[in-house]
This record gives structure tokens, sequence and C-alpha cells, in this order.
């Protein structure tokens, strides 16, 4: 998690770009004093930047797919998810910027047939998706209903790239709203065919993804449909999400929120912050008393939970 304690403006009443960076939990005395530390410390990373007008952005563009949506900052809070940062264009992406300016420039006649492109074992989706363009027709009968369905929805994106904030919740309300239905071809490990053009997972839509974000993502929502039935999270409705990591569902409106994905936010004795995520419903338990889910590492449920107490 990355603390903001407040997003400000220069002289010029411009706002201050936010840089995300990722460092390691480490106890004070190790930071006075590196050299008695025993084990190796995993060096900063600076993993792309935002500004608080982007926030607003992305939060109304979302709207339309969760009952509520919360962005971290745009609520109140002070943290702000590592997937909500990417990186500037001008310094990571000119290369794809200019690929891209290409291939809008192709017309529908002048791209390959589907099946060449499968016989040199190509893999064209995610870039016209980072394109933004409209599929040849002759593709079309190649992909499914919900293959099609989720590429339209990144054309609807107004921002001029596609950045890893609108990825990842486009792949999560996405999967939400193909919940309710028996799509035999659906399954969410096949999102990574749509999203990477490698094995490497650090690129979807050729976005940098040095956490594997997405890939991780992906292999979530894979786990919550594995366990569907037995989590009964195909009869949900209405969905809240949480910038932070947090995820609750309900059947209806006077229904209590489940919690379908969370972070633990217990505490581990001379460690600090547990951090254990992903917590997903139908893999890990709930708390008879809270309701909660309970973390595998540290037994953790929710803060005031007295059944936390006899764990």
């Amino acid at each position: 998690e990355f603390c903001v304690p407040r997003f400000k403006h220069n002289r010029s009443n411009d706002e201050v770009i936010i840089a995300g960076v990722l460092s390691p939990y480490l106890q004070s005395e190790y930071i006075q004093f590196p050299e008695k530390v025993g084990f190796n410390i995993s060096p900063l990373r600076f993993i792309g930047e935002i500004k608080k007008s982007e926030l607003h952005i992305i939060e109304q563009h979302f709207s339309r797919y969760f009952h509520s949506i919360k962005i971290p900052r745009v609520s109140g809070e002070n943290y702000l998810p590592p997937w909500l940062f990417d990186y500037q264009k001008e310094y990571f992406y000119v290369q794809q910027e200019q690929a891209i300016s290409q291939l809008k420039k192709l017309c529908s006649s002048d791209f390959p047939d589907w099946e060449e492109l499968q016989l040199l074992k190509v893999n064209p989706i995610p870039l016209c998706i980072a394109a933004k363009i409209s599929f040849p027709e002759q593709w079309k009968p190649y992909l499914s209903s919900w293959q099609q369905d989720f590429i339209a929805r990144f054309q609807q994106i107004r921002s001029e790239r596609i950045k890893l904030p609108y990825l990842f919740l486009t792949l999560l309300s996405h999967f939400l709203d193909m919940l309710p239905f028996n799509h035999g071809s659906f399954h969410p490990e096949k999102y990574r065919k749509l999203l990477y053009c490698d094995e490497l997972k650090y690129h979807p839509l050729g976005i940098y993804d040095p956490l594997k974000i997405i890939d991780e993502l992906c292999e979530t929502l894979s786990v919550l449909w594995n366990n569907r039935h037995q989590s009964q999270i195909s009869e949900f409705k209405i969905f809240k999400f949480n910038g932070r990591g947090l995820l609750q569902g309900k059947r209806d409106s006077s229904e209590q929120l489940t919690t379908i994905i969370a972070y633990c936010g217990g505490f581990v004795e001379k460690k600090g912050k547990c951090g254990f995520s992903p917590l997903v419903l139908g893999k890990h338990n709930h708390c008879i008393n809270c309701g909660k889910l309970i973390c595998p590492e540290c037994n953790y449920c929710s803060e005031n939970c007295q059944q936390k107490l006899k764990r």
C-alpha cells in the first residue's frame, strides 16, 4: 500500500504528480542500522505515477459497473493501491505509441486472415485492444460473444491510452458481469490470451506491470470462478468495491454484504502488518462470528472480533 498524506498543487496551481515507490517493510532498527540485517532486502522500485484528477475520472467511468466504487483519496483514504499507478507515455511507451499509430492507419482489408496468424503463432489481439481499433469482420467468427464484449469495453475508455487502472477495473467488472451466465467457453484463465503476447506476463496490453498485478488478478478471478458453486457468488447482484482491494457483494439491497476478495489487516509480532492477499471467498474460511474471511497466515478476521482471540 502507498501512503499519500495529501495531494498538492505547485505555485502555478498545477497538480503535483504522485510517484509510486515499492519498498519493503522494515523495523526502525534495520533502517537506522542496515548492517544488522541478516536477510536480503528488496531494492526500491518505481511503479509509476498518478494525479488526483485522474482518480475522479476513473471512478466516474466505472461507476456504471458497480453499485458502489470508492477509489482511495477520492473517498478520503490516505492509501493508494499499486494498480492505480502507471508509467509516463513519453518515457516508457514511445515505440509502442508509434506502432499503434501505424496500426490505426490500416484498413480492414490490410489485416491478414485469422488462419494465417494462427499458423505463424502470432497473437494480434492485445495490440489491437491497446490501439482501441475495431476488429476486422473476418476475425469475429473466431471470437466468442464474451470475448467480443470484453474487447468492446476498452473502446469505450475515453483516455488516449489504456492505463493500468483502466485495465484492472475493466477486467474485474467484466468478470462480475459474467457471473450470472453459464457461458461454456468462459473462464477467467482465458483473459490472458486476450491480454498477453508472450508467456512472461509483465506486459498486459503492452502496459509495463512489474508486479504482475494483472496476472495475479486473473489467478484470483480463476479461484473465484472455480469455487462459484460452493460460494454461491453467481447469485450476487450488487457489488461494492473499495480500491484498496476489498470486494463485497450481496443478493439484494436488504442483505448484509459478503466479502468476496480481501486483504489481511492483521499484524504479525516483530514484523508489522501481515498484508496477506488475496483472501478469496470459497477458498479461505469465514469467521462464524463476524463473517469476515480468516487469514491463513495470522488468523486475523476483523479488529474487534471476539472469536479471533480464541484461535
